[in-house]
């Protein structure tokens, strides 16, 4: 296990405006509270702090906290980030005992991803349902990850929460509660997009061609208001013939064509200047070319853990957020801002990258499964629900999957930059039929662009 050392100083000076002048001099406030003692106010040196918490063992490791003649060990409980700069802004640390179990959350690790039979032989995709974990442990068999194994793997395999091989004296907290056995990861086979087909209106019958269509229909007019005299429901003519359609399709068209509106745009990425532009932040882009000769800017609001821009669209005031939570926990700003201004989940549109799309590619899809993007994923978990809209904008996969995530946190060359924008300003185009609950009309035009 990594070993994590904190040097800190003591301050005696509480307050926001002794934090302001702590974060000014490059130094970090911090606590540190829990195992039955008081609370202990610490500073530590901002540069030093923010290269370690770029190592993923940080968030799920035993710290040895220094201050004065004293030391101590501690967890970290929570970190507070500026809303928009690479700057950490408060860090809240727990106190362990030796005798006292933890409840941590610590990362999951697959192995053997490009090797598994049902990717490498069957031409599945690994899809990703969780990315961490929450475990109860005593502190010395605390783990810095817990390993997944997916070398014998085949299509439509799936790994569950009970599979995980846990080291000895840890236990899944979920378990312990009465909770489900939760699946961890899948091989799904690549999925056809389901997209509906573009409404063509009927020339209007004319003539004898018109009466002899009215007079075929006054029979089942009959057998429905027969139906509806009797207490019964009137049945829905019958398909004949042709393909089966697919229950997805069936269930997703209608949802679409019958959306109330948008009232809040969340666009996904990732914070700070070292992700600025990057592949990841295909969602940030899109608000601000969105935003862009608009005269307004985004404010930072720290009760949405997020900053946001309050925008009229074709006489509608739609809110537009940019989390400051990183992508996988983009569902806490998204929920925040939701929750505040009672705004449900069928009135949201979430603007994120998507790895199965060529660059210049731009889809609208309502509801359905993450498909691996942990920023959906998550968005999903804090609203409790699949069914908000979102405008998936390409940014092609790389040649292989260990090298996803280096991809999405680089920046595109210039001229896959340039096709991303075109598909951007290709969907805001539509934005107005998409925000008035026009979807129909906007998918039909979006899907049809040609690059």
């Amino acid at each position: 296990m990594a070993k994590f050392e904190l040097s800190a100083e003591m301050r005696d000076v509480k307050g926001k405006g002794a934090s302001r002048r702590l974060r000014r001099a490059g130094k970090v406030p911090a606590v540190m509270y829990g195992a039955g003692k008081e609370a202990v106010n610490l500073s530590l040196d901002h540069n030093t702090l923010y290269h370690q918490v770029k190592n993923e063992a940080f968030y799920s490791s035993i710290l040895t906290v220094k201050f004065g003649n004293s030391q101590e060990q501690a967890v970290l409980r929570d970190m507070q980030m500026h809303p928009f700069k690479p700057r950490i802004a408060h860090l809240d640390l727990l106190r362990i005992s030796a005798t006292e179990k933890l409840h941590m959350r610590v990362p999951l690790h697959f192995l053997n991803q490009e090797s598994a039979p049902g990717v490498k032989q069957q031409g599945g995709i690994v899809n990703h349902l969780m990315s961490e974990v929450d475990i109860t442990c005593l502190p010395k068999d605390l783990p810095e990850f817990l390993a997944v194994d997916l070398g014998n793997m085949n299509l439509n395999d799936s790994v569950h929460l009970s599979e995980i091989k846990l080291p000895e004296g840890v236990t899944i907290t979920s378990f312990a509660h009465g909770g489900d056995d939760l699946a961890v990861v899948a091989i799904t086979a690549v999925r056809e997009e389901v997209e509906v087909a573009p409404v063509v209106e009927a020339a209007p019958v004319e003539g004898a061609a018109a009466a002899a269509a009215g007079e075929a229909a006054k029979p089942e007019a009959g057998k429905a208001e027969a139906a509806k005299k009797e207490g019964g429901k009137a049945e829905a003519p019958k398909k004949e013939g042709g393909k089966k359609e697919h229950a997805f399709a069936q269930r997703e068209a209608p949802r679409v064509s019958s959306s109330p509106g948008i009232s809040l745009i969340a666009g996904l990425g990732n914070p700070g200047s070292e992700y600025a532009d990057t592949r990841h932040n295909a969602g940030f882009r899109f608000l601000d070319l969105l935003l862009e000769g608009r005269g307004q800017a985004f404010k930072s609001e720290g009760r949405f853990s997020g900053r946001a821009a309050k925008l009229g669209i074709g006489g509608r005031d739609v809110w537009l957020l940019a989390p400051d939570t990183f992508m996988n926990h983009s569902g806490e700003s998204v929920g925040k801002l939701a929750r505040f201004y009672k705004i449900p989940a069928n009135e949201i549109l979430v603007v994120h990258d998507e790895l199965d799309l060529p660059p210049g590619v731009a889809r609208l899809k309502f509801g359905g499964g993450a498909g691996g993007h942990n920023g959906i994923a998550d968005v999903i978990e804090k609203l409790g629900t699949p069914d908000f809209l979102r405008l998936r904008l390409g940014i092609g996969r790389p040649a292989t999957s260990a090298q996803v995530v280096s991809f999405v946190r680089k920046k595109a060359p210039t001229a896959e930059q340039a096709l991303l924008d075109e598909a951007i300003r290709a969907a805001l185009a539509h934005i107005e039929d998409i925000v008035h609950g026009r979807v129909q009309q906007a998918m039909n035009a979006l899907h049809s662009h040609q690059i």
